[in-house]
This record gives structure tokens, C-alpha cells and sequence, in this order.
């Protein structure tokens, strides 16, 4: 039966008959296109999604163009990463965050509207940590080397501590420099000995290093009588020479437990943990500026909340050296010795606290949360670890006078505990954690974190220890960009306690 269409097109003039045809195709079968719609069309088929990938570390790259449409063309590309994140275009490179499996997915959509999905597995490996350098070893068997470490900004010149050393007077301990010419690690001037048997400098805490690497700081606790005494030190010409006068402490007090300098190496703050009341230990910092060639006190000493806090073991300063975080390892605020971090600030006139005290978590009996600290270059973000019940770090950070713990604890099982020191990149962002104890034979380990702005994640590859006892991680300063770490293994080589440090390159 014809249709109304076909029945006018029989009977207009013959050269009109192309344009009711034409009507006709658009009308009935709704356009002669691929992917049509009209009831006269097949329906349309999905187009099949497919690509390729290759990875480079942490870095992907995708390729759609494998994707198809047996009776049209592919129109648009979305992909999702496994990660959160997600991407449009028929290419698309990704940087993942951590190491991992992720399964990617491509959806692809025709221009009918029509799509389809594939999906496969990513496996992205961490760039390795590469060695800058040879080990640096220590002087003599025994001398644990690398029980102490500073670094400057730009990670090309670190000062090291071997605390038991003997080349002076028996374990009188030593200091060395050494500076990255290029191709190697080449001590910088003569070594800084202990000047007494049993003095013990280069522990841990007692040295450190201005932003240029220029300026030196040793504490040397144990020092006349066990009141201490700090000395700075500035490289000149071809050796160090001393920048103002020693600062010395009352008998007892252990002046110089910690010390810790400004990036220009103009201010030094000073841990006391026996300052306070005879006997009572609740320990003091001390801030000097150095003023016409003299050292001279910053306001008042900053003390401890409470007899047997220790205020002082361990203590770290701000770039402009304006505000200084103190570890209190005996404060029983949160438990019997849970220990304590403060940050305070300097007013221009007084030292004031900022936000409330970072107190340890109070799971155990000493925890002695504070025995290591390591503050921002702006003093926004503070980190502190705890090392009873298994060792554990945490990372704080200023949010309208608060100090808001940032993540989770970073932790270790009892088994490896005792030791697990901390240092953060000069914008807190990245966070470098030793943890000398772990492995099989305590070989050690060494591991970075890079902040996400909502979590921790691991930042290359956890680095080794490559013989028992080692005791790699023992010791860790990070340069000012995070991308150069330095490292104590304070049992190397096996059973000889000579001691080392490394220094790796970290993407």
C-alpha cells in the first residue's frame, strides 16, 4: 500500500520526484548516516574501549587509540586512575603518588551516545634512592660514626658525630665535616675532638649546621663537670674558627644535650634537661644571638613544665630562628613519662608559647615522647617521636593556633624500638624516619614520607641496610628540599662499630 509521500511523488513533475525522494530518506529512515536512529535503522552498537600503557617509576602513560566503533566513530575518551583522579582525551599521562595497584579504566562514548569500558592493572614502582658518593666510614673500630648528623640546605656538606671515638683520649668522641666536591666526600678542615676521656661528643642531638653549611654548633654536654659547654664554628679560608665565646653551663646541668641553629647560623638554642631546681631536672632552653662578635641570651630561659620533664633533650629552631620546638621526654602529662613537645615564640621581647602542648599518647609508662624534634623552616609544622612500646613519630601542623596532628603515627613494632629519629624538609611537607632496629639483624632501614595534604605516603623505596647490625637509619637530616638525605649506620661494618654514613639522592 503507498504511502501519502509516495503517492504525492508519483504525481508531481518528474523533476521534482529527487526532492520527496529525499524527504523520503530523511523522513522515513532518519539521515543515510552511520550510528542513525530512525526506525528503520539497526540499533546502534557500543564502541569498544582498549588502549596501551607504559610506566616509568611512578609515572604513566595511556594510549586510547586502540578504542573503536564498528558503525560510527569514537567521540570522547574518560579515564580514572585508581587512585581518584581522572582524565580526558584520547592520551593522558598520570603521576602516581606511592607505589602500588591500580586498576585504570577507559570509557569510551560514540557520537550516538552509546559507550564502553575496559579496564586494566597498573603496577607503578618507586624510583630508587641513589647513592651520592661512597660510604663515609669512620676513624677506628668502635668509634660509631654516624650517631649524630646535620646537613646543609643544599645537601652538599654534613657534619658527623662519633661519640666513642679514641683518637684524642679514650672515647673523648669527635666531630667531622665533609663537603661534596662533585664526585666525592671529602673532610672539610681537622677533626673537632673531645677534650677529655669519657667526653663523649658527636651523640645524638648535639650537632648542627647552618643553611650554607658555613656554620657549625657542638654541644658538648659532659664537659666541665657535666655543666656543658657549646661552641659555634665558621669555615674560613681553609679551617674553622670560633664565632664568639664558649657558652658554658652550671655544673650538672648538661648544657649542650641539644643545640640547633638558625639558617644563617646567627642564633643557636641550647637544650639544659637538668636545669631547674637541684635535682629536679626540669630542664631549659636557652636562645643566644650573636651581637658584635658575642653571644648573647635571647630572654629567659624556656622552662619545663615540671620537675623531671628533661626539657631540653632535644630541641630544634625556625629558619629566622623566631621560634624554637622543645622535646620534654619526661613531662607526665598524657601518663607517667609520655613525654612532650612545645613550640614557642619570640615576641621581641619574651619567648611565649604557640598552640597547646603536643603531648605523647600515654599507651605505656615512658614513652618519652620528645627525645628527638624537628620544626618547619616556618615553624608551622613540627614533628617529634616516642621510642618505648615501640617506637612512633608524629607530625604536627598549625591551623589557627592549634597544633593538628597531620595523619596517622608513624610506627614500629616493639621488637625494633629505642631509636627512631626524625627530620622534616624545610616546608614540612616531606618527613625522613630511621629506623635503625628493624630487619631480620637489625640491618636498619631508612624511609621517606611525602604529605598529600590529606595522608602520608611513601616517597621511593625503603632504604636497607645491607649487613646485620648495620644499624642503618640510626641518624637521618634531611636538605632543605627533601631530595638529599643523609644517614647514620652506626654498626658498620658487622661487629665493628666503626660506624658510617651515607648519603642518597631521593626523587
Amino acid at each position: 500500500m503507498p504511502t501519502s509521500l509516495q503517492r504525492v511523488a508519483t504525481t508531481v513533475r518528474p523533476h521534482l520526484r529527487w526532492v520527496f525522494a529525499s524527504m523520503v530518506c530523511v523522513l522515513v529512515l532518519g539521515a543515510c548516516s552511520g550510528d542513525s536512529t530512525g526506525p528503520g535503522d539497526a540499533p546502534n552498537q557500543s564502541p569498544t574501549a582498549s588502549f596501551t600503557f607504559t610506566c616509568t617509576d611512578l609515572t604513566c602513560s595511556f594510549d586510547g587509540a586502540a578504542s573503536s566503533d564498528s558503525d560510527g566513530t569514537v567521540a570522547s575518551y574518560a579515564w580514572t586512575f585508581g587512585d581518584g583522579t581522572s582524565a580526558a582525551g584520547a592520551t593522558a599521562t598520570h603521576a602516581y603518588a606511592a607505589a602500588g595497584s591500580f586498576d585504570v579504566v577507559l570509557t569510551v562514548t560514540d557520537n550516538g551516545g552509546a559507550s564502553g569500558s575496559t579496564s586494566r592493572q597498573v603496577n607503578p614502582t618507586a624510583a630508587a634512592a641513589g647513592p651520592l658518593g661512597s660510604t663515609i666510614l669512620g676513624e677506628a673500630v668502635n668509634d660509631q660514626f654516624g650517631r649524630a648528623l646535620a646537613i646543609s640546605d643544599d645537601g652538599t656538606r654534613i657534619v658527623a658525630g662519633a661519640p666513642t671515638n679514641s683518637g684524642n683520649l679514650n672515647q673523648s668522641g669527635h666531630v667531622r665535616v665533609f663537603e661534596w666536591s662533585g664526585t666525592s666526600w671529602d673532610q672539610l678542615g681537622a677533626d673537632f675532638d673531645g677534650g677529655s676521656a669519657g667526653q663523649l661528643i658527636g651523640e645524638e642531638n648535639t650537632i648542627a649546621i647552618s643553611g650554607d653549611g658555613n656554620r657549625i654548633a657542638i654541644g658538648r654536654h659532659r664537659a666541665n663537670g657535666n655543666g656543658g659547654t657549646v661552641q659555634v664554628y665558621e669555615y674560613v679560608g681553609s679551617g674553622w674558627n670560633q664565632v664568639g665565646s664558649t657558652i658554658s653551663g652550671n655544673t650538672g646541668r648538661q648544657l649542650g644535650y641539644s643545640v640547633a641553629l638558625s639558617t644563617t647560623g646567627d642564633r643557636v638554642a641550647v637544650g639544659v634537661p637538668n636545669a631547674g631546681t637541684v635535682g629536679n631536672a626540669e630542664g631549659a632552653v636557652r636562645v643566644y644571638a650573636l651581637s658584635g662578635g658575642a653571644w648573647s641570651q635571647l630572654g629567659t630561659d624556656i622552662m619545663g613544665e615540671a620537675p623531671g620533664d628533661r626539657s631540653g633533650v632535644s630541641v630544634d629552631l625556625s629558619g629566622g630562628g623566631d621560634r624554637v620546638a622543645v622535646g620534654a621526654q619526661g613531662n607526665d602529662g598524657a601518663g607517667s613519662g609520655a613525654g612532650q613537645v612545645r613550640v614557642h615564640a619570640w615576641s621581641g621581647s619574651a619567648w611565649v608559647q604557640v598552640g597547646q602542648d603536643m603531648d605523647g599518647n600515654g599507651n605505656g609508662s615512658n614513652e618519652l615522647f620528645g627525645m628527638a624534634v624537628s620544626i618547619s623552616r616556618d615553624g608551622t609544622r613540627v614533628a617529634g617521636w616516642g621510642a618505648q612500646s615501640g617506637d612512633y613519630a608524629k607530625v604536627f601542623e598549625l591551623v589557627a593556633g592549634t597544633w593538628v596532628q597531620m595523619g596517622p603515627d608513624f610506627s614500629v613494632p616493639a621488637a625494633f624500638n629505642l631509636h627512631m629519629p626524625i627530620s622534616l624538609s624545610a616546608d614540612g611537607s616531606r618527613i625522613a624516619i630511621g629506623r635503625p632496629f628493624a630487619g631480620t639483624n637489625t640491618n636498619g632501614t631508612l624511609t621517606l614520607y611525602d604529605w598529600t595534604g590529606s595522608a602520608w605516603i611513601q616517597a621511593g623505596m625503603e632504604i636497607m641496610g645491607d649487613q646485620p647490625t648495620d644499624n642503618l637509619g640510626w641518624a637521618v637530616a634531611l636538605s632543605a628540599d627533601g631530595h638529599t638525605v643523609a644517614t647514620g649506620l652506626r654498626g658498620y661494618p658487622q661487629g665493628g662499630l666503626r660506624g658510617a654514613v651515607r648519603v642518597y639522592t631521593v626523587p
